[in-house]
């Protein structure tokens, strides 16, 4: 999973509740590696 910022106007206040969400269910490693590396990657 990659980590998106693809909220617009209003929305945009929620962005980092992704982070929360996905801390849930991914070790904080993971969480970070799909904002930075996974994402990185996804755009070579």
């Amino acid at each position: 999973m990659v980590y998106g910022t693809d909220l617009l106007g209003p929305m945009h206040r929620h962005q980092l509740l992704e982070f929360s969400i996905r801390s849930a269910f991914q070790s904080p490693s993971e969480v970070i590696a799909s904002a930075t590396v996974t994402a990185a990657e996804l755009f070579n």
